[in-house]
This record gives structure tokens, sequence and C-alpha cells, in this order.
């Protein structure tokens, strides 16, 4: 017959109890964290999904590096846009727009342009032309008794007001100025690509946040074309008697050039640094001056649902819905990422579709 002590010890609840008290503790400790990492990686590196065909890379690899540079040129990603828009739902990319770009054959010709339209012989030109104009006039109206200078200046005259000087000098300048001017606009890189965004309306940008634990309020203001992309659903826990977890707080921003910023459909946050220090970790969400923004990964799904930033739910706390889909995440709106294997994705060469040795139609084949 048992006593007490060994009925306990030998009945299921019990045990039940020390492994729950032990699994506690060891959250608590933080001890569980290794193990879902474990679980997590090894998950990712042996479940392999098919990502779909909607999504295609371009990507600037060994070869488009050797013939195009590091970077390529704003107008050569105009030309890209502008061959792969009429095909695209979306079309984002991560490259860093916050300065312009200026080719060497832009910087020659601003100088140039410079030195024409600041030159005081040619500012004083017109001017100097429409007096000697005046006097020319004057000359024909003078009265000799001589002959020899009766012709003289009237082959002064007739030479004045029927040659290039007087009728074809100014209107070669103008022309001249202009396309100078022309010439520096075709050769303007940033209002190239700004040209391109807009045609092809479907544009979505990646943009850095800082991020650090700082006093929100110290954080400088957005410009507008940033602003407006900020998420205006926030819905925070009924049970609001404790601090409200949040997402990370931005402590700065480095927006894109205004001339490409104000031309997209989208901004979403993108911190490749964060990410390659963090790659199993990414928040949905960015906090900024008391407003929330977007991941750029979480508004590239939300715009390939067709919804746009209204329909996007941020739940403080407990996850992000954009309509019906409910993203969860962590208390700070964090999520694990699923790492697609390279052979699962559509990747072609930049240089390959540039050069049409892949059409773009056939991009997302």
């Amino acid at each position: 017959m048992f006593n007490l002590p060994e009925k306990i010890l030998g009945s299921d609840w019990f045990f039940g109890l020390i492994i729950g008290i032990f699994l506690l503790l060891m959250a608590q400790l933080n001890f569980l964290q290794p193990l879902e990492l474990m679980a997590y990686d090894l998950s990712v590196q042996h479940i392999n999904r098919y990502p779909g065909d909607k999504v295609a890379v371009i990507a600037i690899d060994d070869r488009s590096i050797a013939q195009l540079g590091n970077v390529p040129t704003r107008t050569l990603l105009a030309q890209m846009i502008d061959l792969v828009a009429p095909y695209s739902q979306l079309i984002s990319t991560t490259l860093d727009f916050t300065q312009s770009q200026k080719t060497s054959e832009q910087i020659y010709f601003e100088e140039l342009t410079n030195f024409y339209t600041n030159s005081t012989t040619l500012n004083r030109l017109p001017a100097q032309l429409e007096q000697l104009d005046r006097l020319i006039d004057k000359t024909n109206r003078i009265r000799t008794a001589y002959r020899r200078d009766k012709k003289v200046l009237k082959k002064l005259y007739n030479f004045y007001n029927n040659d290039f000087l007087s009728e074809k000098l100014l209107e070669t300048l103008t022309t001249f100025e202009e396309k100078l001017q022309a010439a520096h606009v075709d050769l303007d890189s940033d209002q190239r690509l700004a040209n391109s965004f807009i045609t092809a309306n479907n544009i979505v940008l990646g943009m850095p946040f800082i991020v650090n634990e700082v006093n929100e309020k110290l954080a400088p203001n957005l410009p507008d074309y940033v602003q407006k992309h900020h998420l205006k659903t926030i819905r925070k826990p009924f049970e609001s008697n404790y601090q409200i977890p949040q997402p990370p707080l931005g402590s700065n921003a480095i927006p894109p050039l205004a001339i490409l910023g104000q031309h997209v459909a989208g901004i979403g946050h993108f911190n490749l640094k964060n990410y390659q220090a963090n790659p199993r970790k990414i928040p949905l969400i960015i906090k900024y001056n008391k407003n929330y923004f977007p991941s750029l990964p979480l508004l590239l799904v939300a715009k390939s649902l067709n919804h746009n930033n209204d329909e996007i739910e941020v739940q403080l706390g407990k996850g992000v819905r954009i309509n019906q889909w409910q993203v969860n995440t962590d208390s700070t709106l964090h999520t694990l990422p699923f790492f697609y294997k390279p052979s699962s994705l559509i990747v072609d060469s930049y240089i390959d579709v540039l050069q049409g040795r892949i059409p773009a139609i056939d991009v997302r084949r």
C-alpha cells in the first residue's frame, strides 16, 4: 500500500507540474531561446517552399559589375525600369538614392552651361548689337558730297544688314543655349530616373531608419514625401493597464532624394546592416516620432496582395493584419523570416535583361 508521498510522486500530474515549472524557469532565464533558434535554423535548412511565379530577381551579378561597375548609373537603372515596368505589378530596389548621382558628362555640361550663362561678354552682346544697329542706321542717314564716302557708307550698311552678324548671330546663340539646356536635362540621371518612376507608377523603395532606444522627440522630422507613407490604423490591447510593448524606435532616417521619393508608390524600412547582424529577426514595423512605418518586406507583401497602407493594421504587442491576412509576431512586432533556397527563385542577370538577351516580358516566366 502506497503512502501519500509515494502517491504524489507516482502521479502523472506531479511530473507534469515538475516539467511545467522547469520549462517556466528556462523561459524566464532565457534558456529556451537558443533551443528555439536551433529548431528554427534546422527547419529553414530542411524545408523548401515554392515562392510562386510572381517574384523575379534581377541581380547585379559579377558579369553585370564587370561591364557596368558596382552600381549601375541611374540612367541605366531608368532604362531597366522602362523595360520591365509594363510587365510588373511592383518594382522594388534597395539601392541607395540618398545622394545625387552625376556622371562626368553631366558635370562637363554643367560647367559649359554655367560658363555660357555667366559669361560677361556673351551677356553684353545683345545690348552691344542693338547699339551697333542704331549706329549703322545713323550712317545710312549721313549726307555727304563725296561719292567715295557715299559708297563706303552704303557698303557698310548693306554688309551689316544682309550678313550673318545682324540676322543670325543672336538667333544662333539662343539656339545654342537651348541645346545646352536640353543636353543638360538629358544627362541629368536623377531626373531621368524620376521620369521612369512617374511612368512606371509602381516603384517601392527601401529607406533605412536608424534604430536606437532614445527619446523619440529628438528624432528629426521626416520630409512630407516620406511622412505620407506612415500607417494610420493602430490597435492597442484592451488590457491597457500595463505598458504596451512597442516596435523598434527610430532615432533618425535617411530618406531618398526628393526628386525620386516624391514619385514612388511606397517607402518601407530597410536596413541591410541590421538584417545582416541579425537575419533571424526582422521588424515589420518601425515607430518614428509617434508614427508607425512599415518595413519594406511587409509593404511589398501588402501591395502584392493589392492592399495599400490604409489596409495595414498594426496590432501593438500582437502582430500585423493586412486586410484578412493575420501576421503573428513577437510583442515588439518582429518576425522570423523564411529563407528560400537560391534554386527556388527566378534570378536573371541585370546585364542580360538590359541588353535584351533575356526579353523583359520573360523576366517573370
